[in-house]
């Protein structure tokens, strides 16, 4: 048997006593499938972690940097982009694996995307550009790939500063034909906890919508008639488009020091990183 893992969840957080529940839970409906989970951040827990918990110290960098570099250092042959606080609903690991297989062999290849949608509170949130029609789907949240799609893709764009940087990825991946899927008879879901404690800062939403759209989202100059065969959709009542094409040219990060400081901006609303 391979003894390294298949599958990398990818999952910084600072929420050490979430750590053995969220690997409790993967496993549950894991049938066997070998995993590791990859927690990157500078909060070091003062406890054993499982062999199967990888933890990474960093010094008070943002959270998309610290996926970045967890993708970096993973040993898995796929990715599994999950939260802290997050649970598999109905089924697991080994049921989104099942189904990711059996769409690669649909289309005779690995550039496949599967997630199951992410329910809060009993619904399912749109994703974002979701409540549009055309648009594609437009998140990692929960979602299964193979690691040559980031290799190839270029990873996490430095200019996000706590969300949303996996649905830029996303929109790359629609961008090149990969075709993203919804899981079924699964979901996701959030769970409430006493513990509020987060790095994904509610100032930084905002901030990395604005940046998102930057990339993908260009208002109409008047008169112009635009290719259906370049756009997704129309946004805000038509005077904007969403973009097949990103709009602005992607930015990685560099490997030095990267486990030391920010890189891109990283102050935001008295927020500050180093």
């Amino acid at each position: 048997m391979n003894k390294e893992p298949l599958i990398s969840v990818i999952c910084p957080s600072n929420r050490i006593f979430l750590w053995e529940s969220l690997y409790n839970a993967i496993k549950e409906y894991s049938n066997d499938i070998l995993f590791e989970i990859i927690i990157v951040g500078p909060c070091e827990p003062d406890f054993s972690l499982h062999s199967s918990i990888k933890y990474i110290k960093t010094n008070n960098i943002k959270v998309p940097q610290c996926n970045e570099i967890a993708m970096r250092n993973a040993q898995g042959k796929m990715f599994l982009i999950f939260g802290d606080d997050q649970k598999f609903w109905d089924n697991g690991l080994f049921c989104l694996y099942e189904q990711y297989n059996k769409l690669c062999e649909k289309r005779g290849n690995n550039e496949v995307v599967i997630l199951p949608p992410l329910r809060v509170r009993g619904s399912v949130p749109r994703l974002r550009y979701g409540r549009l029609k055309e648009a594609p789907i437009s998140s990692l949240n929960s979602a299964l790939f193979d690691r040559e799609l980031y290799e190839r893709f270029g990873g996490v764009d430095l200019r996000f500063l706590g969300v949303y940087w996996d649905c830029d990825l996303a929109m790359r991946f629609n961008q090149a034909g990969v075709k993203i899927s919804f899981a079924k008879d699964m979901w996701c879901v959030e769970f409430g906890h006493k513990k509020k404690t987060t790095r994904l800062h509610r100032p930084c939403k905002p901030y990395d919508t604005e940046i998102l759209n930057s990339f993908w989202v260009r208002r109409i100059k008047k008169g112009e008639k635009v290719p259906s065969d370049n756009i997704w959709c129309y946004a805000k009542k038509r005077r904007h488009i969403i973009s097949k094409k990103r709009l602005k040219d992607f930015k990685g990060y560099d490997e030095k020091n990267i486990l030391l400081y920010s890189q891109g901006p990283k102050k935001i609303e008295g927020l500050e990183w180093e």
